[in-house]
């Protein structure tokens, strides 16, 4: 029996390997690694739960003795002929450090979802070049910033793309009253994103009578860090999303899912004012979210740090609801155009994994 070690450190970088989990599973291979509940339930032993690995800005110096013991145990299973291949899933400050040293051992190593080299931070493109069999990436443009280091680049495919493509296959219905808040599926995220976000619904239940505002809860955070007069929601993302009117959410993998849902969306960000002083200068990119970066201008609002605050996101909410503008969704077909693939990124991926396994 194949056996194989699946690392990843977030639940979006969980969900969009699952599909990859599925299709090894059925062809008999043994898979342990990082997750949660999602890849217990397809069979992955769990070695580590995300939700205790999870980073985000400089949290990584009140995790570091967790994360050096997972490296360890990582490295170990390798070491002990354990693993027949290594799947590195996102999460880059975790895995380049892993795939520099799992490379030693000998063992093809497959990174899914490489950095964001092009944001910041160029100079991983040489190293996940250097150590890994093959970089499968997920926006058409990502391959020359590996290639040019001779890393073996596969566009696979967006996997969140594929999410919303089949989600459009079934009936879905939007509630003209319901506003959907997403703030993040990390703790701490959790705790910045919330205050602004409560604060934008008081003011907007203040302006209009009857309105929904319901806040999505992901797997990975617990509901007690919501207050008990909220509406939480802890559906399918893209479900959720579909049954509202207008998506508020912090920067990330539901900016997109919204956009190409053709939801209207308020993009919002907020980090400590350390982490923001120290990436704002190395940071390439004007935006934050993939349509604006893509497009090269803002598609969708984007309010971060002193912006982002509860007076501005309830002005931008109540400007949508006034005034719907609808020249916006053009992009979003456009966008599904450029992100689409003939099939499935779990399809080239796990194939690649199987002819080399």
């Amino acid at each position: 029996m194949k056996r194989g070690l699946i690392i990843t450190g977030d639940l979006s970088g969980e969900i969009s390997v699952l599909e990859v989990v599925r299709n090894l599973k059925r062809t008999g291979f043994h898979l342990c690694g990082t997750g949660s509940e999602l890849m217990r339930n397809e069979g992955v032993e769990i070695i580590e739960e995300i939700k205790n690995i999870t980073l985000t800005g400089l949290d990584i110096f009140g995790k570091m003795k967790r994360l050096r013991n997972l490296m360890k145990e990582i490295l170990l299973r390798i070491k002990m002929g354990k693993a027949d291949f290594l799947l590195l899933v996102d999460y880059p400050g975790f895995n380049i450090a892993l795939g520099k040293k799992a490379k030693s051992f000998g063992i093809p190593i497959f990174y899914y979802i490489p950095p964001k080299v092009w944001a910041w931070m160029e100079r991983r493109a040489k190293t996940v070049s250097w150590f890994s069999t093959f970089i499968f990436t997920i926006f058409p443009f990502e391959g020359p910033y590996f290639e040019k280091y001779g890393g073996n680049v596969i566009y696979a495919g967006n996997p969140v793309l594929w999410r919303v493509k089949n989600f459009l296959k079934k009936e879905h219905h939007t509630e003209s009253d319901r506003i959907l808040f997403m703030p993040g599926s990390r703790t701490d995220e959790v705790k910045r994103h919330l205050p602004p976000m409560l604060e934008a619904v008081s003011l907007l239940k203040s302006k209009i009578l009857g309105i929904k505002c319901h806040f999505l809860l992901a797997k990975t955070v617990e509901k007690n860090l919501f207050p008990e007069d909220v509406e939480v929601v802890e559906g399918n993302p893209l479900e959720e999303i579909s049954k509202s009117k207008i998506v508020v959410a912090k920067s990330g993998t539901g900016v997109l899912e919204a956009f190409l849902l053709k939801k209207p969306t308020v993009v919002i960000y907020r980090t400590s004012f350390l982490t923001y002083s120290i990436a704002k200068p190395v940071v390439k990119v004007k935006y934050l979210s993939i349509p604006n970066i893509i497009f090269g201008k803002e598609i969708v609002p984007e309010f971060i740090q002193r912006r982002c605050n509860g007076r501005e996101i309830a002005r931008e909410v109540l400007k949508i609801i006034e005034n719907p503008l609808d020249d916006w969704k053009n992009y979003s077909d456009e966008l599904f155009k450029i992100l689409d693939t003939p099939i499935p990124p779990e399809e080239v991926v796990s194939k690649k994994i199987m002819d080399w396994v």
